[in-house]
């Protein structure tokens, strides 16, 4: 989801590019793409998953000075954290600032760091997702066989019955008007 508000903005400019910055060009397909993305693909959480995405924030942190982009992110974190506004503080004045300074788990050395609900690092967390389960490891693959299906009780027998069936006339459907009456 981080993707489509970014890749959105990305077309808007390559149509710009294409027309010359001419804007009366350009400006009648801009309104057409920003009337049927407005209210689904730039919502409060589209834009928080776009600044979110290290790969649009980083080639162009200019995006995190843009108020419509900051005030979906502020709504969401809202949104999202409606009950505690310490969570809120939390989110918006320091693991964003983190984020924006490439501090944290996202530069080498942030697997050190504990994740405050398990109490863990994140290095144990992902030794702990990525090996897989005793289980999983003693799988076998097992050998099935024709025999193995064959059902002791296999007495039954093909009947081939001619029958006729009634055509999907109005007679069909007489009798049911009256169950829907009642």
């Amino acid at each position: 989801m981080g993707f489509v508000y970014g890749e959105l903005t990305i077309a808007k400019e390559e149509i710009k590019a294409a027309y010359k910055q001419v804007e009366t060009n350009y400006r009648p397909i801009l309104d057409v793409i920003d009337g049927k993305a407005k209210g689904r693909l730039d919502s409060a959480l589209h834009l928080t998953a776009y600044i979110l995405n290290p790969f649009y924030f980083f080639n162009n942190s200019t995006i995190q000075d843009d108020p419509i982009i900051m005030d979906g992110v502020l709504t969401w974190v809202a949104a999202f954290f409606s009950n505690d506004v310490n969570v809120q503080d939390e989110v918006i004045n320091r693991e964003l600032l983190k984020y924006k300074n490439k501090e944290g788990w996202l530069v080498e050395g942030g697997d050190e760091e504990v994740d405050p609900v398990s109490g863990l690092t994140w290095e144990v967390i992902e030794e702990a997702t990525v090996q897989p389960r005793r289980t999983t490891r003693n799988i076998g693959v097992r050998e099935l066989h024709e025999e193995d299906f064959v059902s002791e009780d296999d007495t039954e027998e093909e009947v081939d019955e001619d029958f006729e069936c009634e055509s999907n006339g109005d007679e069909v459907m007489h009798g049911y008007e009256e169950e829907e009456d009642e």
